[in-house]
């Protein structure tokens, strides 16, 4: 069974989510009291759920301070939406941003498809090329046979481009097919994520060109011969 972390410091919040995840999920669920960041590391659960609004450090700083050694998904629960706001969080490595009145059974179905919930992957979720090498099942990414650990929103990103190969990957694509969200012609998220995941695979090694921008409709992978 996977193990979420609620870290919340309003009881009934915590309550409620809590009512709503089990049985599926075993919920545990700390205040935001202390350092957070160490008990995180301590006992790392399979998923997070972090206000934003905590007694001793702000959510968005440990996110930040938790993306340094934790790659499961992490789901940030904030106060207000405006893009800004979401995309400071994808910026420091959240994986989703939700807003109160929570949305419960859409933070559930997101927190799903993040911890891959569902049928097992069947072995045709598998690609390789003279760069890239990526295995879904064992969420296994290889730069020249060196392995890059990604985190769950940073894979589904990587996957989408890999199905779309040689064709840009839009906007509205990422938002319907990854995020499970209509596009309302605003949100930028997908050139956070990008950014993010650029930036990972070509420190690993990914030749620069072979993630492009497209202008005006979003990012390509290149194919190579």
């Amino acid at each position: 069974m996977h193990t979420v972390l609620v870290i919340e410091r309003d009881p009934k919040v915590v309550a409620a989510i809590r009512a709503h995840l089990e049985p599926r999920w075993a919920v545990t669920s700390i205040d935001g009291s202390g350092d957070v960041v160490q008990a995180v590391r301590a006992d790392p659960p399979d998923g997070m759920l972090l206000a934003l609004d905590l007694p001793d450090e702000s959510g968005l700083s440990v996110c930040n301070r938790v993306r340094e050694f934790y790659t499961g998904p992490i789901l940030l629960l904030g106060s207000r939406q405006t893009s800004l706001d979401e995309i400071i969080a994808l910026e420091l490595g959240a994986d989703a941003y939700f807003v109160w009145p929570l949305n419960l059974r859409l933070l559930e179905l997101r927190l799903s498809a993040l911890l891959r919930v569902g049928p097992e992957p069947t072995s045709e979720g598998r690609y390789a090329d003279a760069d890239l090498e990526i295995d879904r099942a064992a969420e296994s990414v290889k730069v020249h046979g060196e392995p890059v650990t990604l985190p769950p929103s940073e894979l589904d990103l990587l996957w989408l481009l890999v199905e779309n190969i040689g064709r840009p990957v839009t906007r509205e694509m990422y938002c319907e097919q990854v995020r499970g969200v209509p596009f309302d012609g605003l949100d930028r998220s997908l050139d956070t994520q990008m950014s993010r995941l650029r930036k990972a695979l070509e420190v690993a090694g990914l030749p620069e060109g072979r993630i492009c921008t497209v202008r005006a409709t979003g990012y390509q992978l290149t194919r190579v011969d």
